[in-house]
Order: C-alpha cells, then sequence, then structure tokens
C-alpha cells in the first residue's frame, strides 16, 4: 500500500453518521501509529516463534536420528539422504494447501490441528522400524 491509502473511521453501523465518530480520513501509516503495539503483540510474536522454533527443531532433527539408527536400519547414504530430504519435501508439497486453507478458513483453525497433527506423526516416526514407514512418517512431518 502506498501513502495515500485512507482508513476511514465512522460509527459501529458503518454509515458514519456518529457525532462522536465522524468521518475522519487517516493515511495508512498514521492508522498503524494509531494502533500501537503492545503486550499482546510481544506475547503473540514469542508464541508464534516457539511454535516456528519447535517445528524446525522436529523437521531437522532426523539427522542426529540418522546417524545413531544407520547400523540399526542397515541405511546407505542414498537412504540417509532421502530420510533427510523427506521433511522439506513434504513441506513443499503441503505448504500451498495449508497457506490456502489458513487465508479461508483462519489461522487458528488450520494451526491448532496441523500442529496436533504433526505432534501425532512425529511420535508415530519415533516407534517406525523401516526405512519406507519413517520416510512416509517424516513426509507426513513435513507436509502437516
Amino acid at each position: 500500500m502506498d501513502d495515500k491509502t485512507v482508513v476511514k473511521s465512522g460509527s459501529a453501523d458503518g454509515t458514519g453518521d456518529s457525532a462522536a465518530n465522524c468521518p475522519k480520513r487517516v493515511l495508512f501509516e498514521d492508522a498503524l501509529t494509531l494502533a500501537k503495539f503492545g503486550r499482546f503483540n510481544y506475547a503473540l510474536i514469542a508464541i508464534a516463534g516457539t511454535v516456528l522454533a519447535a517445528v524446525m527443531l522436529e523437521m531437522l532433527s532426523i539427522s542426529y536420528v540418522i546417524a545413531v539408527a544407520e547400523c540399526d536400519l542397515e541405511l546407505t547414504s542414498g537412504q540417509k539422504g532421502i530420510l533427510g530430504a523427506m521433511a522439506l519435501a513434504g513441506t513443499i508439497a503441503g505448504s500451498h494447501l495449508w497457506g490456502f486453507l489458513a487465508d479461508t478458513l483462519g489461522r487458528r483453525k488450520v494451526i491448532i490441528p496441523t500442529l496436533l497433527m504433526t505432534n501425532a506423526v512425529s511420535f508415530a516416526s519415533s516407534m517406525m522400524t523401516n526405512f519406507w514407514m519413517i520416510t512416509i512418517c517424516r513426509f507426513l512431518t513435513g507436509f502437516l
């Protein structure tokens, strides 16, 4: 938006007829300044940052698991690479879908269920005993 974008204020019914709320033109930048930035915004950033850090840690933690599990699962170099890439491939495959749903249904309605499903799939992947089962779970972890 440019500096000429106008935000109008008015009465609660949207008519702008109220004497107390006369229509007033405010530049977009001034409207942002008037809206202020408070404790709610800081709390929201802290929560979102914590969730993002947890998701990224979960997606990238497979690199530590591969080093320990390569003998038990008899992984080849190619299979280790596939396991490392599966969560990222799932992210590429699912990001447009979940972004669209978050924009249309609301972010809260999409983020909370997907975090819970990601948690379940991540737990399930820790119980898997062969390469293909882990690969599918890792893909779903990224997809969700």
